[in-house]
């Protein structure tokens, strides 16, 4: 008869190994799913710019890029869409969700970043996404080089999809 003693704890090894090296546990497991744009507050604003006189109301800008959308998938790829489709590959480095683009509006990032109209925005150069402590929020701060070497973009906030 076989021995069997001991091949149950190596079983549950193996299974523990392959599980931590497939990314489904631990931190990036908290990341995967959907998730969709946070827009500012708009609504008009008063603010007091000169003492003693009255407060001037002002209506905040909205932000140039609305409705995007994020999708990190648990095979470490994602889809974003901004006012282009943006895809790729994702990583989470302990402080920010970064990503590595391989296509934006079906083309190389090189290609799409020579686009002759307006200004093209630079995919080159990973993206990172900033992380809030509680994990519940992303924010894309764009560099300039994607704004057309025109300064950053509005920041981008994403939370999870209901």
């Amino acid at each position: 008869m076989p021995k069997l003693i001991g091949r149950p704890i190596h079983v549950a090894l193996a299974v523990c190994a392959a599980y931590m090296l497939s990314g489904c546990g631990g931190e990036e497991a908290k990341f995967q799913g959907k998730w969709v744009q946070q827009l500012p507050d708009l609504s008009p604003k008063q603010m007091v710019v000169k003492k003693g006189q009255p407060p001037v109301t002002f209506k905040p800008t909205p932000p140039k890029i609305q409705n995007a959308t994020l999708d990190l998938r648990p095979d470490k790829t994602f889809s974003m869409k901004l006012d282009v489709p943006v895809e790729g590959k994702w990583s989470y480095t302990g402080v920010v969700v970064a990503l590595t683009v391989n296509t934006v509006d079906g083309k190389a990032p090189k290609e799409y970043a020579q686009k002759p109209t307006g200004q093209p925005r630079d995919y080159r150069e990973p993206l990172g996404l900033g992380v809030t402590e509680d994990m519940n929020t992303l924010t894309l701060s764009a560099p300039r080089a994607m704004n057309g070497g025109g300064g950053t973009i509005d920041p981008i906030a994403f939370v999870r999809s209901k």
